[in-house]
């Protein structure tokens, strides 16, 4: 249970990290926002 809390952390870091990336490609590419839809 432990290993997984630390995991699902570490996967919320990645993931925010990523938003944050692809907020910033959004700007320049909109493609990207579809993009993004198919990654979810």
């Amino acid at each position: 249970s432990g290993a997984n809390m630390s995991g699902k952390g570490a996967k919320g870091l990645l993931m925010g990290k990523n938003s944050a990336a692809n907020k910033d490609k959004e700007k320049k590419k909109p493609v990207s926002r579809s993009s993004r839809a198919g990654l979810q």
